[in-house]
């Protein structure tokens, strides 16, 4: 602890608090945890003070846009930030905010610590600013936090543009990791935690990561006891995989329902024991395959798309597609259905009448109704018992 303290203000991150202020502000709980490559991550525990700040909603970089980035033959450059978060200074009337104390003495953070809920948007907006110069010259850089993607359609193109972005970190003071990163072009590279391939355009999870995957599943078996937190880890793991692996939400689903039926709960007691049984082994079977963990997304933007518009009332169903209309009328055993259901049988049979013309196509399903527009797009619910109720419980005036 004292050595991360004198680091901390050897980086100028922290200062000390002038002692006629000691006694007022907010002090928060200030631990340290051991980081991947060995080395050691002070956290400062604003759980508290979180709870006082408002969360303004943003947009960080998916999966998705990633794999619509990437062209055929691209070259790649990655590159990491050391300290990410303290490149931003906090305002001098925020800084009582962020105190702790140590060993009697008391200071407080000058720069964006870890565990504050702005921190990410708050990082995420000002690189998006310090590289905008940089995408109007027309360099293709992504970002995620502190983790950045150069694409480029030639290698020597790619060399170039890597030095244009170091010359401009250099002049905004931003510091290089130069162990995490990539700074040589290649074709196929590791960038958050998937390995990307522009001569074959396909995605992979990284062998580090279903190694890991592989790992946590392994230590479930039948009779053992895990804890909520064990359960919240190996979700979490299946959930950064499923961007990539296709359906993997789908194939979460078995697992989420059974740890509802067994009284999960994320933010319940995480050392409360839950007991492996067979149908817990039967959810996880498809994330013991190597082979689906595997699986990955082709890269590029689509270029077939289709619009398929659907609707649905308590008597019929409709569908347009290109001009050409599909429309039908619910049977007896369908009036008694709630409208959500409807509506998503209509989506379906909208779907299998279209089939022969849309094979090899992106489709794009557009409803009016936002419980279907959750349901597919999140490739079903995760707490089965009560959003099936949600979904197809009695009729209200408000259920559309």
């Amino acid at each position: 602890m004292e050595q991360e303290v004198e680091t901390l203000l050897r980086k100028e991150a922290i200062e000390v608090v002038p002692p006629q202020d000691g006694e007022s502000g907010f002090y928060s709980r200030y631990f340290i945890v051991p980081k991947k490559d060995g080395g050691l991550c002070p956290i400062l525990d604003l759980r508290l003070l979180n709870r006082s700040v408002m969360r303004l909603k943003f947009k960080m970089l998916t999966i998705n846009q990633v794999v619509s980035q990437i062209r055929s033959e691209d070259w790649f450059v990655t590159i990491d930030l050391k300290d990410a978060y303290f490149h931003v200074s906090i305002l001098p009337q925020h800084k009582k905010f962020l105190r702790f104390a140590f060993r009697g003495e008391a200071y407080q953070y000058r720069v964006l610590p870890f565990g504050l809920a702005l921190s990410p948007r708050t990082f995420t907006r000002c690189v998006d600013a310090a590289l905008a110069p940089l995408r109007l010259w027309g360099i293709r850089t992504l970002n995620y936090i502190n983790d950045w993607l150069i694409l480029a359609q030639s290698e020597h193109m790619a060399v170039q543009h890597r030095d244009v972005v170091l010359a401009h970190l250099k002049e905004l003071g931003l510091r290089l990791n130069a162990k995490k990163s990539v700074l040589s072009p290649l074709q196929r590279t590791t960038y958050l935690g998937k390995v990307w391939d522009s001569t074959t355009m396909q995605a992979r999870l990284s062998p580090a990561r279903i190694e890991s995957i592989l790992t946590a599943v392994t230590r479930v078996t039948e009779g053992r006891s895990l804890t909520v937190k064990q359960f919240q880890q190996l979700l979490g793991l299946m959930a950064a995989a499923s961007n990539v692996i296709p359906f993997g939400l789908l194939y979460m689903r078995p697992l989420q329902w059974w740890l509802k039926t067994k009284g999960f709960s994320p933010r319940g007691n995480p050392f409360r024991m839950i007991k492996v049984t067979r149908k817990c082994l039967r959810a996880l079977d498809m994330w013991k395959k190597p082979w689906f963990l595997s699986q990955g997304p082709v890269l590029g933007a689509p270029c077939r798309h289709i619009t398929l518009a659907t609707d649905a009332s308590l008597t019929g169903w409709g569908a347009v597609m290109s001009g050409h209309p599909a429309r039908g009328l619910w049977s007896s055993r369908h009036l008694t259905w709630h409208i959500n259901c409807l509506e998503m049988l209509a989506v379906f049979r909208a779907l299998k009448h279209f089939l022969p013309d849309l094979i090899g196509h992106h489709v794009l399903v557009r409803t009016d109704n936002t419980a279907v527009v959750h349901y597919f797009n999140h490739q079903g619910g995760p707490f089965y018992s009560w959003r099936t109720r949600s979904l197809c419980g009695p009729r209200t005036n408000s259920s559309r």
